[in-house]
Parts: C-alpha cells; sequence; structure tokens
C-alpha cells in the first residue's frame, strides 16, 4: 500500500511548511509557538513520596519505568501474598520532577492531540544537553485488551529509520570502506551490475552513494509517479531490487533534482551490506545503535502475528491496514521499531554537543547534516532548516512519528499507534508546545 502522506497546515511565523519539498517532512524552526500553559488544568503538588500496592511483576516494573522517567527513584520493594498470589508493594521518592503546572501543561495538550486524532497509544521522550528530562506513555499499547502503554514498548517508526542509515553509512567512510562519491552500479561498484534497460537513459551507472542519501538519484519516487516499496508484496526484497531496476529507468539525471525515494534508502541498505561483509541489521545493530547503549531496537515484522515483544498494536483509520505492508522488506528506509528512550538516546549521540559522545566525528557529522546539492532542506538522511534543526518524520498505516535534535540543545521523539489526516503537522507542533511548557527542566539525567 502507498502511505498516505499527512495534509499540511499553513505556514505561520515562525514556522514554515516543507510541503514544497516533500509532503512527509515538517518544518521545526528554531523559536517555536508559544505552549498552550493556560489552558492546563490546575493540579496538586506532585507528591514528595507514595506507595503502590498488589503489583504483579510486569506492572512493578512499568510503573518503575513510569515513575522512574518523571524523575522518582523506588525505594522499597516488598513481596507479598494476597489470595495466592504473589505481588508486590512498592515506594518510590521525588529526586527531581516537572513542576506541577508544566506537567500540567503537557498532558492537557497530549490530550487534545490524542482526542483530535484518535490516538490509542502516544509516547514521547525529551532530552536537553544530553540528559534525558522526561519520559511518558499514554493510552493503550493494544486498544482491543486495554492493555495500558508503557515506556518500554516499541512502534514502528518508519521513516525515522533513514537516520539511522545515513549514520551508518557516514560510519563506513570513517572505516574507509567507501566514499560517498562511490558509483553503486558498475563491475568495480558495491551493488555490482545488475540488469537495467537497454541504453537507459539517463544513465543508473551514474549514481553514487551521496544520490540516495540526498534523493537526488533521479528516479523511484513516489511524486514522479510510483513508490516500489509499496507495490508486490509477493516479492522478496532481493526480488523487488533486481526487478526494479530493470523495469522501471529514471526520470532525471543523477544529481540534478530531488525526489523522495523510499527506493534510495532500500538500496543504501544493500551498501552497508555490501561493504561491511554484515546483514543490515546486525551492521546497524552493533556499529550505530550498541555504541549508544540501546538493545531494544529492531527492524519489525509485517503482520500483527509478527509482532515483537513489547511492540503496540497498531489501529488503521480510513480503512487503511497497518498489517497489509512488507515492513521487513523496508528495513533500511522504514522498517525499524523502537521505544521513544531509545530513539532520544541515538539523538543524543548525534547532536554535535559535548555532553555524549557523538558516534561519528564532526567533520563526518558537519556532512551529514549539510543540504544536499539538490535541495537546501534535506541533507544526508535528514530534513534541516536554517535554525539549524535536523530531524525526520515516519508515516506509515498505523504509525506516526517524529525524532528532533533543536539548534539549543533539545532532542525528541514522539510515537503514535495510528495515523489520520493531518496528524503530521500536529504531531510536530505539539512537541514543540511540549518543550514550551518545560519551564524548569530537572537537573538529573533520566537515561537509565
Amino acid at each position: 500500500m502507498t502511505p498516505r502522506r499527512p495534509s499540511g497546515r499553513r505556514a505561520r511565523a515562525p514556522r514554515a511548511s516543507l510541503l514544497a519539498l516533500v509532503a512527509s517532512f515538517l518544518l521545526p524552526v528554531g523559536r517555536p509557538a508559544v505552549a498552550h500553559a493556560q489552558d492546563a488544568p490546575k493540579e496538586a503538588a506532585p507528591p514528595r513520596s507514595f506507595q503502590l500496592t498488589g503489583l504483579t511483576e510486569r506492572q512493578l516494573a512499568d510503573e518503575s519505568d513510569r515513575w522512574h522517567f518523571k524523575g522518582y527513584r523506588r525505594t522499597q520493594v516488598t513481596r507479598v501474598t494476597r489470595d495466592g498470589r504473589d505481588l508486590h508493594d512498592a515506594s518510590w521518592e521525588a529526586i527531581d520532577i516537572v513542576p506541577s503546572r508544566d506537567m500540567a501543561a503537557v498532558d492537557a495538550a497530549v490530550a487534545r492531540f490524542m482526542e483530535r486524532h484518535r490516538v490509542p497509544g502516544f509516547s514521547f521522550a525529551i532530552a536537553h544537553d544530553g540528559r534525558l528530562v522526561l519520559a511518558k506513555a499514554y493510552g493503550h499499547a493494544d486498544p482491543e485488551r486495554s492493555e495500558p502503554l508503557a515506556p518500554r514498548h516499541r512502534f514502528r517508526i518508519a521513516s525515522v529509520s533513514k537516520p539511522l542509515t545515513a549514520v551508518a553509512i557516514l560510519r563506513l567512510q570513517e572505516r574507509h570502506y567507501l566514499r560517498l562519491h562511490d558509483k553503486i552500479f558498475g563491475p568495480t561498484a558495491l551493488l555490482g551490475s545488475p540488469r537495467f534497460p537497454a541504453n537507459p537513459q539517463p544513465d543508473p551507472r551514474l549514481i553514487t552513494i551521496d544520490h540516495l542519501l540526498t534523493h537526488s538519484a533521479g528516479g523511484w519516487a513516489q511524486d514522479l509517479g510510483f513508490d516500489p516499496m509499496f507495490h508486490n508484496p509477493a516479492w522478496t526484497r532481493a526480488d523487488l531490487v533486481e526487478k526494479t531496476l530493470l523495469a522501471q529507468p529514471l526520470q532525471r539525471e543523477p544529481g540534478a533534482e530531488f525526489h523522495y525515494s523510499n527506493f534510495g534508502f532500500c538500496l543504501l541498505g544493500r551498501v552497508v551490506e555490501a561493504a561491511s561483509g554484515r546483514p543490515y541489521e546486525t551492521f546497524v545493530r552493533s556499529e550505530v545503535l550498541q555504541p549508544c547503549g540501546i538493545r531494544a531496537m529492531e527492524v519489525g515484522g509485517d503482520t500483527a502475528a509478527d509482532r515483537r515483544p513489547d511492540e503496540v498494536r497498531y489501529q488503521g483509520q480510513d480503512g487503511e491496514d497497518p498489517y497489509g505492508m512488507k515492513v521487513g522488506r523496508m528495513d533500511a528506509h522504514g522498517g525499524w521499531i523502537a521505544n521513544a528512550v531509545d530513539v532520544v538516546r541515538f539523538l543524543v549521540h548525534v547532536d554535535q554537543r559535548p555532553s555524549k559522545p557523538d558516534l561519528l566525528r564532526p567533520e563526518s557529522l558537519a556532512v551529514l547534516f549539510a543540504p544536499g546539492p539538490a535541495s537546501p532542506r534535506y541533507a544526508r538522511g535528514w530534513a534541516v532548516n536554517n535554525a539549524p534543526n535536523h530531524w525526520h518524520d515516519g508515516s506509515l498505516p498505523g504509525s506516526q512519528s517524529i525524532a528532533v535534535i533543536t539548534h539549543d540543545g533539545f532532542c525528541w521523539a514522539a510515537l503514535c499507534n495510528t495515523r489520520a489526516r493531518g496528524i503530521g503537522p500536529d504531531l510536530d507542533q505539539l512537541m514543540w508546545d511540549v518543550r514550551n511548557a518545560l519551564t524548569r527542566l530537572p537537573a538529573i539525567d533520566l537515561f537509565p
């Protein structure tokens, strides 16, 4: 199924629309709109300490996460037996927490967003200068079973996968396994000499790795008429690549124009494999995610029966089927699943700030975030602007996501287990409102 891109909103200062570039991107800028703190309900001061009783093992773990990511620490756990069941009583105390009025403003903004777009489950995490300062989960992981959403739950992050692939490519360049100006097709190229139409013009053998990273390869794009990644679900990934290259010629000269191409990033996944000698997912997990301390991200499955442990259930709207796609085949352009905290854990390791060690050298990060030759608003796997902020959003039937690095030290991620018309721009705005609602940031680092 071809993914429906979220509808746009008119630009309003100080924000601007990126729809002229590609409808699936948003444009966070340096000075966001004012949060609606005055609309927040009045709330009693948060407790300095409290106790929860009669918790199962799973509930104890989830409540411990919930309160940890709000600035509390667990002080005591007592195992008890009630009605023949082994349960737990536990106590928590505040360490450094968000002010109650700030939290009320955040909760009110999230509630409005979830109601407007009929969102079953919503999770976000936000960091500043490398410190995780808040993470919360709302609603249900599985609406059918009324399973509460917890910070551990993982979502399809869709095109937020592209920054992972871009960082993997730059890691390989730093190790001299490839160069961004390398051609990808040809007798000595990384992907060899596949079959193309006879005497192809434009010539795909001119495509470089950098063309794929900057969406300027010249074809295989929805805005040029056809996105191969959402068709022919019976084909394996290898079949899809082989048959697309043979049957679908380029429509523009490589390097000349920006056309957002999921298939181009699928090819980058194969470049990672050819250069590293390892499967794409294995390389990214070991060389990108594990150095960040991330162990709970993986490429997701296609059907409801393929749901991974701690993965949410996706809810389609407007007739969309979240389980009618080849998500596993999307790996490098849209296949990863993650929780919000882990997405932010990745962001703080590429944010060009000294608080956490970056995955890439400064000169590589400068290349990563430099606008590409075909568009001033897209770099290499990241949308960019003059603030400068860096971000990517993701959208598939049943899921919506965004990941943002701001010019003033914030990183955040927000994930939903549904999508609806207009949800993309509203999700972007919601997270700027959340950031603005936090008038005092906790001084502790909540990364566990």
